[in-house]
């Protein structure tokens, strides 16, 4: 009972301290970005859409109380930045709905974005209501993954609105413009096609420079579009849906089977585009601080075997670096330096893959990150390339004919290398040169953590 509570101490102290490093960051970068948003007209290139109110509303497309009338979307990708349009259209039919459409929330990341709004309005029979009022909108900082130690800046403009009674129409709309720099002006986007509510009216429009290769994919189910060449260089692509049935998530079904359909939209359709993309970002560096270069020669000097090296350095990342990511910007992709993930003695998978593979190439042990997405597995080969096609990074060492993958975000995994468990993500794509599609992983780890499991049923 003691040891459980001296554990527990000791674990709030480690909260403690990762929450007020958060916070103490989060001050330091959000006055460095004077984080604010603009209200302003749509822009020409919009296409601003009606609401279309059907004369009989069935009270079974209701869900949670609200009719979802509208649901614009368009995406405009120019050479210097992308620019997202949304128009919504709701209509509260119960007092549960009321609720749910009088919070407005609109989230975007100030480090490489900036939200503009356009217009806020109740519609109340032939009553327009103009409520777009600047001093009543509020921006939080919201980490949905701050319990997983992660931080990427998200704020949230949150909006209130006061008098909204039933059979109201609660209408807004805003862009958000600005794209990761981490991307180098590539594109990887797309649109939902159906959604867990029923929708009247549903509008994807995308404005592509003719010049610009583009891929599409479709996921589930197939919509065509309506294309249009423009005189200004552009191509439009139009897709219309309505009276949208909604689609109901099985809790049962397998991670990487996803029900909802969707539009996926690439300017890439190589993975070996993406290991361009990726590689000059996990380059070794050579330039290792004093501290790191010490601790790398105190392992050399031990003149283990290569299995003992591998060991030893899994051992020291998973258990002198603590799990934390502060992905702002480009660091949502893009590693922090070996030597500073050491000193700081944090880091998310990426910092994590990169110091370990950096490790044991100085230690002369072939190794390199690997992308893998811990949730679709198989799925991924659907996909069209793109960096948004992962979740994950681990790490694929050789010694001999061996392959090791290995996860330096799991922590204690104190044994002999060959017994070291690693999940099977089906699937991997390696940041090294020359290589140019997904491989399989390795499933020798089946041999030492399988379990047979046989169940009669007699009814």
């Amino acid at each position: 009972m003691l040891s459980s509570f001296v554990v527990n101490i000791s674990q709030s102290r480690y909260f403690l301290f990762t929450a007020l490093t958060i916070l103490i960051f989060i001050c330091a970068v959000s006055s460095a970005w004077a984080v604010d948003f603009q209200i302003a007209d749509e822009p020409k290139w919009v296409k601003v859409s009606s609401i279309e109110q059907p004369s009989a509303l069935d009270k079974g497309h209701a869900d949670l109380g609200v009719y979802y009338l509208l649901l614009d979307n368009q995406i405009r990708v120019t050479d210097e930045s992308e620019e997202k349009y949304k128009h919504l259209a709701m209509k509260a039919a119960s007092q549960s709905g009321v609720e749910e459409v009088a919070n407005i929330k609109i989230s975007f990341n100030p480090s490489f974005q900036k939200l503009i709004i356009h217009h806020v309005n109740v519609i109340r029979g032939n009553q327009r209501l103009n409520r777009l009022v600047k001093n009543k909108i509020k921006l939080i900082q919201r980490e949905k993954e701050l319990e997983n130690r992660i931080y990427d800046g998200t704020y949230t403009a949150t909006l209130i609105l006061d008098d909204i009674r039933i059979g109201d129409i609660v209408e807004y709309s805003y862009l958000i413009k600005g794209s990761n720099p981490v991307f180098k002006g590539s594109y990887f986007g797309g649109f939902s096609t159906n959604w867990a509510v029923f929708i009247y009216q549903s509008k994807m429009r995308l404005l592509w420079q003719k010049k610009r290769q583009l891929y599409i994919k479709y996921h589930g189910e197939i919509v065509q579009p309506i294309v249009t060449s423009h005189q200004n260089g552009y191509q439009e692509y139009l897709w219309l849906q309505n009276s949208l049935k909604p689609i109901y998530s099985d809790s049962e079904l397998p991670d990487w089977y996803d029900p909802y359909s969707w539009i996926q939209l690439s300017e890439l359709n190589k993975w070996e585009e993406i290991v361009r993309w990726a590689l000059p970002m996990y380059q070794s560096n050579a330039d290792f601080s004093h501290e790191l270069s010490s601790r790398i020669k105190n392992i050399q000097a031990l003149k283990k075997s290569e299995k003992e090296i591998l060991e030893h350095v899994l051992q020291l990342v998973q258990s002198e670096i603590r799990y934390m990511g502060i992905e702002l910007g480009e660091y949502s992709h893009k590693p922090a330096p070996p030597s500073i993930v050491f000193k700081r003695r944090y880091g998310d998978c990426k910092d994590k893959a990169l110091l370990t593979v950096s490790l044991l190439r100085e230690m002369g042990i072939k190794a390199s990150p690997a992308l893998v997405n811990a949730r679709l597995k198989k799925g991924i080969v659907d996909y069209l390339p793109s960096p948004y096609a992962f979740n994950h990074v681990i790490v694929k060492a050789s010694i001999a004919d061996k392959t090791y993958w290995l996860d330096p975000t799991r922590i204690n995994q104190i044994s002999n290398i060959d017994e070291v468990f690693q999940p099977n993500y089906n699937y991997a794509l390696v940041i090294e040169n020359g290589n140019n599609q997904l491989v399989t992983m390795d499933s020798q780890w089946r041999k030492i953590s399988r379990k047979s499991i046989v169940e009669k049923f007699d009814l």
